[in-house]
């Protein structure tokens, strides 16, 4: 899972586009709402049909309830670039595949979490990811819908315990 440094506002539009490499398991979209994470997961588990979800809901993954989740034929082909948008907004969440929409769920958004292998560094961030595949990811994207996400600061670089370095030396400083 790659962390995001960047909390979205309370409405917001996630959108990525990547080119699976390989055959695998699911590319996913790691989301924030009302100050916890949850994920929107593409191809989820390896399940035939493929499952298409977010999870969790009320602690259950896709593959074990009837709701925000659809089973599609669409099948992740290596080399083929796809787009995924995910909607969120006070109370509902509207996923996209290729612009084609495959789940719309309304609900409260503290039923949603994250497993906790996922875990972010702060659940307030958005993330990407892939499991069990290989995936260039071309575009991140969020368009603020309601109110300014925030950038998280980047903490300093932690100094080497002897001092030798696999860096190029830095650049002087510009007065």
């Amino acid at each position: 899972v790659l962390d995001l440094p960047y909390a979205p506002p309370e409405e917001y539009d996630f959108e990525i586009e990547f080119t699976p490499l390989d055959a695998g398991k699911s590319v996913n979209q790691y989301l924030a709402a009302a100050g916890h994470s949850f994920a929107w997961k593409l191809n989820a588990y390896g399940g035939r049909p493929p499952i298409f979800g977010f999870d969790l809901l009320d602690g259950n993954p896709a593959r074990n309830r009837e709701d925000a989740f659809v089973r599609k034929p669409l099948k992740l082909e290596p080399g083929q670039r796809y787009t995924l948008r995910v909607e969120v907004r006070r109370g509902s969440l509207r996923a996209l595949v290729n612009g084609v929409e495959y789940v719309r769920w309304s609900g409260d958004i503290n039923r949603l979490n994250l497993e906790p292998i996922y875990k972010l560094h702060n659940d307030r961030h958005l993330g990407i990811g892939s499991d069990m595949r290989s995936v260039v990811f071309h575009r991140v994207e969020v368009r603020e819908v309601t109110g300014k996400g925030t950038f998280a600061r980047t903490p300093p670089p932690v100094p080497a315990a002897t001092g030798a370095s696999n860096s190029a030396p830095s650049a002087p400083a510009v007065p």
